[in-house]
């Protein structure tokens, strides 16, 4: 890993962390922080006023995000897929 790019990640970190946020995603590629909340509104956007299982109701929440390129994430994927490119150039 090069000295530009363990400082770049260890300045997101920082950041990252002086933010506090209860989640991490992967927003187009770059990891951000999301309030607890984020992801509330996308899950009960399929809610309906008629029962149905958690089950489809999530998965169907997943399919959109899935489509938005939107993920959560743990903190240390973007920093391995990056790791794991610059190995393989």
């Amino acid at each position: 890993m090069s000295l530009v790019l363990r400082n770049q990640c260890r300045d997101l970190w920082r950041r990252l962390r002086d933010e506090n946020a209860p989640l991490r995603i992967l927003r187009e590629g770059t990891l951000a922080s999301a309030p607890i909340l984020f992801f509330d509104s996308i899950v009960m956007s399929h809610a309906t006023p008629e029962w149905q299982k958690a089950a489809f109701v999530i998965g169907k929440a997943l399919v959109d995000i899935w489509d938005s390129a939107l993920h959560q994430t743990d903190d240390l994927e973007p920093f391995w897929i990056e790791i794991t490119h610059n190995l393989r150039d």
